[in-house]
């Protein structure tokens, strides 16, 4: 009995501990990570815009930015992105950064351009 409960704390800890651990950050990045892999429901693809929506925020990416400002802040998010790529290796086939890539496309769709 006692090496059953064992075990399950150690699986409880592997699977759970990271989650809590873990700073926003790379907390939202596991949520786009995450609601990508799933089956796509109104619920997942709203969690993944929010959680896009927040990292966007958190790196100061605005619309009314001037280019330069935007292409800043967005190689910040996309740098850590690719980071957080790399440490998960094992991401079944959903890379971050693609995924981020695609949300900042259609945001943004004229951030290469100069004015």
């Amino acid at each position: 009995m006692e090496v059953a409960i064992v075990i399950g704390l150690v699986v409880a800890a592997v699977f759970v501990l990271p989650n809590l651990l873990a700073d926003d950050k790379t907390k939202l990045f596991r949520r786009v990570w995450s609601s990508e892999r799933a089956r796509p429901t109104d619920a997942i693809v709203d969690a993944q815009h929010v959680a896009v929506k927040k990292l966007l925020a958190m790196y100061g990416v605005r619309d009314g930015d001037d280019p330069h400002a935007l292409r800043k802040s967005v190689a910040s998010l996309m740098a850590d992105a690719l980071i957080f790529d790399r440490k998960h290796p094992r991401n079944g086939g959903v890379e971050v950064t693609a995924v981020l890539a695609r949300h900042i496309r259609i945001r943004f769709p004229n951030i290469g351009a100069d004015k």
